[in-house]
């Protein structure tokens, strides 16, 4: 009976095992990593869709500003009588006409060419914008994802610390029941205990925010679980060669492409001084008489140009210099946020390296040192818990230093690579 029933457990153990490994797969499975999350935004965002629209839009308008505009059909009558017993008729007076008139617009073929170039310049610039969304996207989804993880992880340390609280004041009781705690003592572990839990509570509502927010680039998938594990980012380039990128960036290159615009739009501006042409022919029936038919030639004549082409000129010539100003705005602004990312970087790694190789090892030691004095009898549970407690802020607080790090490799990485999309883990 005692064989059969250790068989029975052994097989059960057996049983509960392979479900655990089984369900642990299904879970590593639907782990959502940096870089699945980083597609699901590429590829969810209405943003990124929208400057592909207008780049398409450009073009098709670039071939339409090169053809001649259509031509014009009058129908009309000229010269009909209307008193007398010959009214309306359309025989009796030798100047009435049947006239059919079609008039060709001319305009100046450099003016269509340029028109054609301004669009095609529009279409250049929606597809650099369409590489900026993207690389603005993938950015904050990433920064979001490594936020959601931050906090986490700072969660699940306060669940453990709350634990180790709810433990504390079970021994605490013990030892008063027993007389080696004193009343305050007792009181003092379950006040730890309550923000113990009060501070879970709190860290709780902080990841159900940041997963929110990851929400906002890749809807549903952003609730899904995260890896135990920090993924590993690449070290940044060196300073000199983020800034050389800088103004590769599709940020700046937009505005270039706007620069060039409004040198089209200053070219267009000073072709307006030249008259445009229109051609017009016309075909007259006059029914008791001879048809005719003429033809006329007319030409603009920019007599007046003070208050008309030169403004244009001048306006033209303004916004030139208008995005040209804005250019040089944004690559100072480019490049203060790329030695500010630069700056949160090394003070991060820094801080994160101090925390490794002295703080979190000295603090252990305190704990341990803690320990060993309570089991000597010269120290209190409560000791042993507030020491504890100290490590998991500590924690907490390097991993707040993990996630500021990653934000700004993040960020480093989001200037340097003008556009071209890098892999994350």
């Amino acid at each position: 009976m005692f064989c059969r029933a250790r068989a029975c457990r052994g097989r059960l153990i057996l049983i509960v095992a392979v479900s655990l490994c089984a369900a642990a797969e299904v879970s590593a499975q639907d782990v959502l990593t940096l870089g699945e999350a980083l597609d699901l935004a590429a590829t969810q965002q209405p943003s990124v869709q929208a400057p592909q629209a207008m780049a398409r839009a450009a073009r098709e308008t670039a071939v339409a500003e090169r053809q001649l505009p259509d031509p014009t059909l009058s129908l009309g009558l000229a010269n009909v009588p209307v008193e007398g017993a010959q009214a309306l008729d359309l025989r009796s007076e030798p100047m009435t006409q049947v006239m059919v008139e079609f008039s060709q617009p001319l305009p100046r073929a450099s003016t269509r060419r340029l028109r054609s170039e301004q669009a095609l310049l529009e279409a250049d610039a929606a597809d650099v914008l369409s590489l900026q969304v993207l690389s603005e996207v993938r950015r904050d989804a990433a920064v979001a994802w490594f936020e959601a993880m931050g906090r986490e992880q700072a969660h699940a340390l306060a669940v453990r610390n709350h634990a180790e609280a709810l433990q504390l004041v079970q021994a605490v009781e013990i030892d008063h029941r027993g007389g080696r705690a004193t009343q305050a003592q007792l009181l003092d572990a379950r006040l730890a205990a309550a923000m113990a839990e009060d501070r879970v509570a709190a860290l709780r509502l902080q990841a159900h925010h940041a997963r929110t927010v990851l929400s906002r680039w890749i809807g549903e998938a952003a609730f899904r679980p995260l890896p135990q594990s920090w993924p590993v980012l690449p070290a940044p380039a060196p300073l000199a060669n983020v800034l050389a990128h800088t103004a590769q960036h599709p940020r700046l290159e937009v505005l270039s492409v706007q620069i060039e615009a409004a040198d089209k739009a200053v070219a267009l501006a000073r072709d307006s001084y030249r008259p445009n042409w229109s051609v017009d022919v016309y075909y007259a029936n006059r029914p008791a008489y001879a048809d005719m038919v003429g033809a006329r030639v007319n030409i603009d004549l920019p007599l007046f140009a003070g208050n008309r082409q030169d403004r244009r000129l001048a306006a033209s010539v303004a916004r030139r210099e208008e995005a040209n100003a804005r250019h040089a705005d944004a690559l100072n602004e480019q490049s203060a946020q790329v030695h500010r990312a630069w700056a949160e970087y090394e003070d991060s790694d820094a801080r994160l390296s101090r925390f490794d190789e002295s703080i979190l090892p000295t603090a252990r030691q305190r704990v341990a040192a803690v320990q060993a004095a309570y089991g000597a009898g010269t120290g209190s549970l409560v000791e042993v818990y507030a020491s504890r407690r100290t490590v998991l802020d500590m924690q907490i607080e390097q991993t707040a230093l993990t996630v500021a790090r990653a934000r700004a490799l993040i960020l480093i990485q989001y200037f340097s690579t003008a556009g071209v999309r890098h892999e994350y883990p």
